[in-house]
This record gives C-alpha cells, sequence and structure tokens, in this order.
C-alpha cells in the first residue's frame, strides 16, 4: 500500500495510536486520513465494531434514529428501518473503515496490555500482544460500553447450567425448551426477552428495578422514501438535522426543568395499563423514581411478552446460584430456589471502572485508575487528564448523552484533539498537558450543572453514577454547547511538558 501505510515498519514508532476500532476509533481515522498523519489502530478483537461487533443478542437494535446514528461525514441512504437494528450498523461501520481508508491501518487480535508515559522521550511507550510500540500521542477510543459487567453472586462457581452475559451471547447454546433466569430488566433485556420468551420452556425475568417504557416508533422506510434518501444527498442531511434538533428539546425535561417529564411519564403509564391489565403486574413494573434518571427505554413487545404463560416476573434482585439454580429473597426475607439451567446476565457495562483505566500509566507513574480514585472519573471537555500528556479519551468522563447519538458527541472531540495535533506537530511534536486550574475549574462546572438534572433528583441508582454517587458519565447540558466549546483546541488551557534533561526554548502554546 505504499510507504505511508506501513507506520510499524521503522522501529514501530508512529505519531498517533488509536486503542480500538468503534465509533471512536474510525471518526480519528477519518481526521488523521484527511490530514495525512501516520497512525495505527490496536482492535482487540479480530473485526471492528465495537459495541455494534459484541452485542449480537437477538433483538439487539438502537434506540435513536437512523439518519442520526451515523458518521456525519458518511451519511447512509441503505437504511431499511427508521431505526437500525445491530447487524446494520455493524455492516455500516465495515464500509465506511473501507470509504476511509482505514482498514489495513487496524491491527486486529492485538488488544493494549499497558502504555506508560515515557519522560524522556516524550512519547507513550506501548505494550500490545504482538510487541512493544512507541507514540507520539495516544487516542483511547475503548468505548464506555464495551466490558460486561458480569456481578459476583455466591455459589456461581458451583452452578451446573450456562451462565453468558447478553453482550457475549452464546450462540452456541439452543435455548428451545430450556428453563432460562434473565437477571436484569435494562435496555438489552426488553430487546431479547421477546424474542426468546417463545423458545424457552420456562423463563424467569429477576427485576431490580423496573423500567420506564415508551412506545417504539420503529417502522421500515417505505421504496419511495428509500429512493429518495439514495438519489437526493441533500435529504439525508435534512433529515439528520431535523431529528438532531428534535432530541435536543429533550434536553430541557432531562436538564432544565425535570418536571417537563410528566408528558413522558404520562405517555409510559399509558403505554403500561394499555398492554398490562392485571394491577398486580402493573405495579411491579411501575418505577418508583422519575423518568429520565435511568434511561428512557423503547418496545412495543416486552410487556406483552412477560404476560406469556411461561414466563414468571419475579421483582426482587438474584442473591445466589445453587447447583440447580438461582435464589432471590422475597418480600418476606426468605430464600427462594428456581431451578434453571440457563442464565442470561443482562447487567451492563464496566463504565467508570473499566479495566483499561488501570493500564494507562501517565508520567508521575500513577494509571488513570489511581489517578481518579478520589476524584472520580473526570476530564477536561471529556478527553484529556493533568499528568498523562498527549492522552485523549473519545466518549471520555461526562460525554456520555441520555437524549441522541453518542456520535455526535464523538465527532465533537476528534475535532478538538486533531485540532490538538496539528498543533503539536506545527510545534515539532511538543507533548501537551491540560493545566490543572483549567481541568478543576471546567469539573466544577459540569458538577454544578448536573445538580437540577433529573439524574441527580430523580431518585435513583444507575450506572450513570459511581461507587460515590457521582454522574460522570452524562453531559448535563445541550449537545451543540459541547460542539461549541470543542470547536478548536483551546491551547492556552495546556501546557508543554519538557522531555527529562530537555530544554523547551522558544514554544509559546498555553501557559
Amino acid at each position: 500500500m505504499g510507504a505511508r501505510r506501513n507506520a510499524l515498519a521503522i522501529g514501530g514508532q508512529m505519531p498517533v495510536a488509536i486503542i480500538g476500532a468503534g465509533f471512536g476509533g474510525l471518526s480519528m481515522a477519518k481526521r488523521l486520513e484527511d490530514r495525512g498523519i501516520e497512525y495505527v489502530i490496536f482492535e482487540r478483537s479480530d473485526e471492528l465494531g465495537g459495541t455494534w461487533r459484541d452485542n449480537t443478542y437477538p433483538g439487539c437494535k438502537c434506540d435513536v434514529q437512523s439518519a442520526l446514528y451515523s458518521f456525519s461525514f458518511d451519511l447512509n441512504p441503505n437504511w431499511s428501518h427508521t431505526f437500525p437494528e445491530q447487524q446494520e450498523i455493524f455492516a455500516y461501520m465495515k464500509a465506511a473503515a473501507v470509504k476511509i481508508g482505514a482498514l489495513d491501518r487496524i491491527r486486529f487480535g492485538d488488544p493494549l496490555r499497558s502504555a506508560s508515559w515515557d519522560s524522556t522521550s516524550g512519547r507513550w511507550d506501548l505494550v500490545t500482544e504482538s510487541g512493544r510500540y512507541s507514540a507520539g500521542s495516544l487516542v483511547l477510543a475503548v468505548g464506555p460500553l464495551s466490558e460486561p459487567r458480569l456481578p459476583e453472586v455466591q455459589g456461581s462457581n458451583g452452578f451446573d447450567g450456562t451462565i453468558f452475559h447478553s453482550a457475549r451471547w452464546d450462540h452456541e447454546v439452543d435455548l428451545v425448551g430450556r428453563k432460562v433466569a434473565v437477571v436484569g430488566s435494562g435496555a438489552s433485556a426488553i430487546q431479547f426477552v421477546p424474542r426468546i420468551q417463545p423458545l424457552v420452556s420456562e423463563l424467569y425475568l429477576l427485576q431490580r428495578t423496573p423500567p420506564w417504557i415508551l412506545p417504539h416508533l420503529d417502522r421500515p422506510l417505505k421504496v419511495w422514501e428509500r429512493t429518495a434518501l439514495r438519489y437526493f444527498s441533500p435529504l439525508r442531511s435534512i433529515l439528520r438535522l431535523y431529528y438532531y434538533l428534535q432530541r435536543e428539546l429533550l434536553v430541557l425535561a432531562f436538564i432544565k426543568d425535570p418536571a417537563r417529564m410528566s408528558a413522558a411519564k404520562k405517555m409510559a403509564l399509558s403505554h403500561l395499563t394499555s398492554q398490562v391489565s392485571d394491577p398486580e403486574l402493573v405495579r411491579q413494573l411501575t418505577p418508583e423514581y422519575e423518568p429520565g434518571c435511568k434511561r428512557l427505554l423503547l418496545s412495543n413487545d416486552y410487556y406483552p411478552s412477560i404476560q406469556q404463560s411461561n414466563v414468571q416476573l419475579i421483582p426482587h434482585a438474584l442473591t445466589g446460584f445453587t447447583d440447580r439454580g438461582v435464589v432471590y429473597q422475597d418480600d418476606k426475607g426468605s430464600e427462594v430456589e428456581i431451578e434453571v439451567d440457563t442464565v442470561i446476565f443482562a447487567t451492563g457495562f464496566k463504565v467508570t471502572d473499566h479495566p483499561v483505566f488501570s493500564t494507562i500509566v501517565g508520567r508521575t507513574g500513577k494509571s488513570l485508575s489511581q489517578y481518579w480514585a478520589k476524584t472520580g472519573m473526570v476530564a477536561y471537555c471529556g478527553t484529556t487528564v493533568p499528568e498523562f500528556p498527549n492522552l485523549f479519551i473519545l466518549a471520555g468522563p461526562n460525554t456520555g448523552i441520555g437524549h441522541t447519538s453518542l456520535v455526535t458527541m464523538i465527532e465533537g472531540q476528534v475535532r478538538y484533539v486533531a485540532g490538538a495535533l496539528d498543533l503539536m506537530l506545527e510545534n515539532g511534536g511538543v507533548p501537551l498537558e491540560v493545566r490543572q486550574d483549567v481541568f478543576e475549574a471546567y469539573n466544577a462546572e459540569v458538577q454544578q450543572k448536573m445538580k437540577s438534572t433529573v439524574w441527580t433528583t430523580g431518585g435513583c441508582g444507575s450506572w450513570y453514577l459511581d461507587s460515590e454517587g457521582r454522574n460522570t458519565t452524562l453531559w448535563p447540558d445541550f449537545t451543540f454547547r459541547f460542539l461549541k466549546r470543542t470547536r478548536r483546541f483551546d491551547a492556552e488551557s495546556y501546557r508543554v511538558v519538557p522531555r527529562s534533561g530537555k530544554h523547551l526554548q522558544g514554544v509559546k502554546i498555553g501557559q
């Protein structure tokens, strides 16, 4: 592919290393390709796609419209539905990687083992499955929903049946005729439960907390709609903008005035009572927290499926295993055992405690996990952290959103990172680090805004919160304000990090 393509040919060195080949990694790759900057993507799997590669459970679908859940530089005219299914998103990402020119820059099956800052060279030393490498800058694009959370439950090692997480669906297991326990009732469970219910002999749904569920407005795109999108490209941008603006209005309810959630609450309750007639079941399925405190979910078939004769809703948390099944405590505190042969965990992901954080070691010898031990997972513009020069985190702290497409936030970050890389290269590759005072002021501002949001006032616990109850995952404002903030790289918020034994003169970046 030519000299430019072989970035690892010269001593394993590269200007930029990207960890992860999902939406974040590919977005970054597009920016670097446009600039002619060398890069390599290290991907632990044998295929790209991140979340949309890993989550292959039955019924997996995005809850953001197809027109919005895509790269802004590659608006797809070929979606089959208004909301995309996993297989379509996965195929779209693979096609996009080819268009970007990134496919042959990805080292598949080569997970990062460790990354440490070398103060002498002013570079990142990387150790992956295949060897040691050196990068001027490190872009962490592992994604917040990439490491499944499997709760530690007493007795699980002695269980004679099959256990797997929904994000690591075991397609070798034939569920026909099986007795299945599903642990969790969140975004994944409400999608796959209706698909497996007709197959299994018995299904027990252990629900710790019920979700708020709204009707799903997904539908197949009509032939004339798909034709118009294919041959009139401006329509794709118009549709994307329409959905973007429509979803930004939801911020008023999530963040500015949670009382506005009353309309969503009425709609969700109406949806529930129109599909469930049993008063006791309605009670068990009605949340006690405000809508939006946990992610609002969309489904038309979840409630009907759990009322089938082979399904039993258990409004209690899993407390243990036996060799023949699972155990929970009933309302009287008594332990109840259910005999099952398969347990499917739909228990989310390690978002605030992702294992990769412990492998990234900055200039002071601390890992990201150690740095965040007291403060929680925080970063300036969700992207940079003091003591970690030339490290950029995509879909990082407080960049998650509860109302729209995460790709929007990622592309804002990528533009910001590209500005930083441009500036560093213009100045001979000098290492940059965000100033401590800027970092602290920014995160104080974010947490101040968080106080009035439904995620703080809504009366629930969720994966949005860390072990100390801090919301370090979501962005507490309109996304256009984040995009405005990251439109340019603010060099004045950074300082140059001298290499050991070297003095950098004539460089006037930041302070």
